[in-house]
C-alpha cells in the first residue's frame, strides 16, 4: 500500500496526553517497554498508528544523553511483544558506548483518518507515542499533529463531519491506553493550536463570524 500525506501537519505538536507511572525503585526500562507495547496495541487496533519505526535515545548514568540514537524497524503487520522489543533495544545499543542506557522510546508509523464522505485515508504519520524512562518514573506521551481532532481546522473554519468521524476514535484510544496502563491520563499543556482535555481537544464557541482561532499563520 502506497501512503501519501494528504493532511496539513502543524509545525509542532497540536495536543498531547500523558501517563506517569512512578517507580520508587528507580529507572525501570522493562516498565517503559511494557508501556510502549500496550500503547502500540491500542493505537494499532484503532488504526491510528501501525508502528513501523522505533527510535531509541541513550544516556549515561550521571552524564546525560550521549547524543546518539538507534532505530528499530517493524515490518508491515508486525506485532510488538515486550520481551522481543526489550531484546532488540539491547541489541541496538551503540557499540562505542557499552555503558549507555535506553531512556526514550519513540514510536511512529502510518495511521488512518476518515474524511467527510466517510472514506478511510492513510497518512504516513497521524499520531506518535513516546516513552521516557527516568529515575522517578515512566512517562508515556501521545501526540497529534493535525486538525482533524478539533472542531475547527487550522484556518478556524468548522469541519464538523471531519471532527465527528475522527475525534471519537482518538477519545476511545486515549481511554483504552488509560485502562491498559492503569494510570489516569493527564492532558498536556495548551499549544498555539489547541487545548487538550482528558479525552480529546477542548471546544470553544465560534466568534461572531462563526469561526474559531486562525492558526494557519504558523503553517
Amino acid at each position: 500500500m502506497i501512503i501519501m500525506a494528504l493532511l496539513r501537519p502543524a509545525r509542532g505538536v497540536v495536543a498531547s496526553w500523558e501517563w506517569l507511572q512512578e517507580t520508587p525503585g528507580g529507572r525501570d526500562l522493562a516498565l517503559g517497554v511494557s508501556t510502549a507495547v500496550k500503547a502500540a496495541r491500542v493505537l494499532g487496533a484503532k488504526k491510528l498508528m501501525e508502528v513501523r519505526r522505533i527510535e531509541i535515545s541513550w544516556d549515561r548514568k550521571g552524564k546525560g544523553p550521549i547524543g546518539l540514537g538507534s532505530t528499530i524497524s517493524i515490518p508491515p503487520g508486525g506485532q510488538l511483544e515486550a520481551d522481543e522489543l526489550a531484546a532488540r533495544i539491547a541489541d541496538s545499543q551503540p557499540r562505542a558506548h557499552p555503558e549507555s542506557r535506553a531512556y526514550r522510546i519513540y514510536m511512529t508509523g502510518p495511521g488512518a483518518w476518515i474524511d467527510e464522505q466517510g472514506s478511510e485515508k492513510w497518512e504516513p504519520r497521524l499520531v506518535d507515542f513516546a516513552v521516557d524512562v527516568q529515575i522517578f518514573g515512566v512517562t508515556g506521551v501521545l501526540g497529534v499533529i493535525h486538525d482533524i481532532w478539533s472542531w475547527y481546522d487550522f484556518s478556524g473554519d468548522p469541519h464538523p463531519l471531519i471532527h465527528q468521524n475522527n475525534a471519537p476514535r482518538l477519545a476511545a484510544a486515549i481511554k483504552e491506553i488509560e485502562d491498559s496502563i492503569g494510570v489516569e491520563v493527564e492532558p498536556g499543556e495548551p499549544t498555539f493550536y489547541a487545548e487538550p482535555e482528558r479525552y480529546g481537544i477542548k471546544y470553544y464557541p465560534p466568534n461572531e463570524e462563526g469561526k474559531g482561532f486562525n492558526a494557519a499563520g504558523l503553517k
